[in-house]
């Protein structure tokens, strides 16, 4: 699918909606792994405990769904960045790309707490290492962002090695979801309230951060090792 239109968010029955929103927060909450379907069928007020099976499949098809609901819109949103970038003839502007991969994240965090708790989820499955499987795989999910970490290498890579440009994308990915997750588990935890004006002054900073980063001089000249 091309990342520049893909696909609109899928519609969900009403009953599927709710099931699907009761296992991001049990997820959240419990963790992967240890919360059953049965369990989100119970919480999210279905006397049939096959209700994630009827409207999904199994549990592993509401991941899926999950990850669609949630993402796509996201890509799309990226990809209209992207475009702009691109048309502006910005295509090589280091921290306006990095600033379209992570500000339609981040700004997540300014919806209502009920409609964040997927990006707990997020961060554990990139820390079960399942990035390819749910995203580089789904040009839907994330297309948008390949596209732009394509053109970050290309601009990195007029400096530092491309394999070291792209290993620290990698890295940065991981560090985004990781740190917007906790963002989220800190305002829902009480320790810190995100404003619009405080949200927009840690994504900058964080924007700062990533460019310093992809962007440092390379000190050593050891290869990378091939099981990274």
């Amino acid at each position: 699918m091309n990342a520049n239109n893909p696909s609109q968010t899928p519609q969900l029955r009403p009953t599927a909606e709710v099931l699907l929103k009761a296992a991001e927060r049990l997820y959240a909450e419990q963790g992967l792994g240890v919360v059953s379907t049965r369990q989100i069928a119970r919480e999210a007020g279905q006397k049939n405990h096959s209700a994630i099976n009827y409207h999904f499949g199994d549990e592993a098809s509401l991941i899926e769904a999950i990850l669609d609901y949630r993402m796509i819109p996201l890509n799309l949103k990226r990809a209209e960045q992207v475009n702009r970038l691109r048309d502006a003839g910005l295509g090589g502007d280091i921290r306006e790309l990095v600033k379209a991969i992570v500000e339609p994240f981040a700004t997540e965090l300014l919806r209502d707490e009920h409609d964040s708790y997927y990006l707990s989820l997020l961060a554990q499955l990139i820390n079960r290492d399942q990035w390819s499987q749910y995203f580089t795989s789904h040009p839907q999910r994330s297309g948008a962002i390949m596209q732009a970490a394509e053109l970050i290498i290309t601009q990195l890579s007029l400096s530092i090695p491309k394999d070291i440009a792209t290993y620290r994308l990698s890295l940065m990915g991981r560090q985004v979801i990781r740190t917007v997750a906790d963002w989220d588990a800190e305002r829902r935890s009480g320790e810190g309230k995100i404003s619009e004006d405080s949200l927009n002054w840690q994504l900058n900073n964080l924007i700062d951060y990533l460019v310093g980063a992809l962007a440092a001089p390379v000190m050593s000249q050891h290869s990378i090792p091939e099981e990274l």
